[in-house]
């Protein structure tokens, strides 16, 4: 399995649609099926829509011919307009991924702007629920959507522990609640969309050297970049990107 992700470069509030990058991660397990050797997902996501325009990154998501596109919440701008909200679903309908797209909500996406993408487009919803997708052959893989009001035993009341398991989720921090379930690939990215702006430098522990490097770390690069500087911090990360 690959996984393309789609990544923006962020100012302030405003996204920048033609600053964006494409990293490329190549999945290897034992437990993914064979038909699913060369498998593409495309990971899209904050995108926190305000009208700006979307063709080169429309352009690049069909130029990868993907097999599947997930999208981890934060589609829409809090304030966005009518307008906006129309040329957005005509992007949305323009990308090409052979077995759809689906989605779970971000912060943002509570809404009836959010509900009317999902009505005028292919979108499909995960709520703390799962499906198999299929490639070709009878063993499936199985994808579970996390909401962001969880329901752990809900998302997870399944029997087929035998199935290559990847997880959807908008919160980072969700990881630690369904870690007892053993997901073998777990798919979350959150942007602040410019909010707390800066860099900051995170470690285990503030104790041993670890932390004495770090500082040094953060000094260095305030002072290449000029950024806001938002200090060392500790953190038990158990997702990053």
């Amino acid at each position: 399995i690959y996984i393309p992700l789609i990544k923006y470069s962020v100012n302030g509030k405003d996204i920048e649609p033609d600053s964006f990058k494409v990293r490329e991660y190549a999945i290897t397990n034992e437990r993914i099926p064979e038909s699913f050797d060369g498998y593409k997902i495309i990971h899209f996501t904050d995108l926190y829509y305000n009208g700006d325009k979307l063709d080169k990154i429309v352009n690049r998501i069909n130029e990868l011919n993907t097999d599947l596109i997930v999208f981890t919440g934060n589609l829409l701008s809090s304030d966005i307009d009518k307008d906006s909200l129309d040329k957005l679903v005509s992007y949305l309908n323009q990308i090409d991924s052979k077995y759809g797209i689906y989605a779970v909500k971000g912060s943002n996406d509570n809404s009836e702007n959010y509900d009317y993408i999902l009505e005028n487009t292919n979108i499909n919803l995960l709520e703390n629920n799962y499906i198999y997708l299929y490639n070709e052959e009878i063993t499936p893989i199985m994808l579970i959507g996390l909401d962001n009001n969880i329901e752990i035993e809900k998302a997870f009341n399944y029997d087929d522990n035998e199935y290559y398991k990847i997880v959807l989720s908008h919160k980072p921090d969700n990881f630690d609640l369904i870690s007892t379930y053993k997901p073998d690939l777990f798919v979350s990215i959150h942007f602040n969309a410019g909010r707390g702006t800066g860099t900051e430098t995170y470690v285990c522990s503030t104790s041993g050297q670890a932390y004495q490097y770090a500082k040094k770390v953060q000094s260095k690069i305030v002072e290449l970049t000029g950024y806001a500087d938002r200090g060392v911090r500790t953190a038990n990360f158990a997702v990053l990107a």
